[in-house]
Parts: C-alpha cells; structure tokens; sequence
C-alpha cells in the first residue's frame, strides 16, 4: 500500500495479506548482499516462535525472485515517548505492557538490543508493540558464543556495549531506564 520506513538493512512497507485480509508490514533489503540477507533470516527467526502481545508477531519469511522479505503484523502506531509525554496517565498502563513484553522476550531466549522511542510504537488503543528486531540475539548461548556486534543506537545503548562486551538482559533494561526518564 505505501512505505513505511527504513533502517540499516531494510525497507518497510505497508500491505494487505489477501488471505486474511489485514494490513502487514513488509520488510525487505535495501540492497541484495550476503551479510545483509543473513541478519534478515536471522531476525525473522530470532521471534519466529516467539508469541506476546506487545512483541510484533513474524509471520513468514519469503523469496520472490532474487528478493527476499518477510511479512510481519502491522502496529499502526506512534513512538511511545511522543505518546506518553501527551497522555503523562499512560505512563504506567504503557510501561507495564513493554516490561510485559520484553520480559517475555528474554525469556524466550531473546535480546533485542536496539530498544528506542521508535521502536516501541503505542496505538490509539493503548497497545504497546515492540518492534525491529535487527539486532537481536540469542543470550542463553554460553558467553563465548555470543556477539558483541553492533553496539545499538546512540543514546540508549547501555555502557557494557559501548566497551565492546557481551550482551545481557540489562543491556536491553538499560534502553528502557533511558526511555522512562527522558520521558
């Protein structure tokens, strides 16, 4: 239907799935390379399985051609801190869905690790849905096997990552210490 936005790697477009007839968002590469095509794959199965209300539900990965995406549900909503600091009573409805949902997360397994006002988006409903999942890793991997990869966004990204260390939970609790007081 129309785009969306971009990041690092991708694009992001809005579209109808015509078997259930409900909007979805579509990302795609910006371009077609190896590494590129690899953190798609593994974002998509990084929460492939991975079910909560507040996480942004993956529904298929696909190739058409030489162009790979994968579909997942559409949040039609605004970053959070632009909501809470126009609706200040939302602030402990919205923080207990993304503590829900990131909790969740980690539980299943998961980092996010590029936690932002843009990537928590709230909805006219109040529905918290956490998305962009680029960066995400697997923090039950014994120490060794984890990345330290790509630290994040500046601003929210915690002070073990800026050193270059292996990821944990706290990590991702550290976006969000940030996001609830620049709120």
């Amino acid at each position: 239907i129309r785009y969306v936005g971009s990041g690092a790697m991708g694009l992001v477009y809005k579209a109808i799935d015509e078997d259930f007839k409900e909007p979805v968002a579509i990302k795609t590469l910006a371009r077609m390379e190896p590494r590129r095509l690899f953190s798609l794959k593994h974002e998509f199965r990084a929460l492939a399985g991975v079910r909560h209300p507040n996480l942004v539900r993956h529904d298929e990965l696909a190739k058409e051609g030489d162009d790979w995406y994968f579909a997942m549900e559409y949040v039609d909503g605004e970053d959070i801190m632009q909501v809470l600091q126009r609706n200040p009573e939302w602030l402990s409805n919205v923080m207990g869905q993304l503590i829900g949902g990131l909790a969740h997360l980690h539980d299943s397994g998961v980092l996010h690790l590029d936690l932002k006002p843009s990537n928590i988006l709230v909805t006219a409903s109040r529905r918290v849905g956490i998305l962009d999942f680029g960066l995400a890793q697997t923090w039950k991997l014994p120490l060794e096997s984890r990345s330290t990869g790509s630290p994040g966004t500046p601003g929210f990204i915690a002070p073990e990552r800026r050193r270059g260390e292996v990821p944990s939970p706290a990590s991702d609790w550290f976006a969000v210490g940030v996001i609830l007081f620049k709120t």
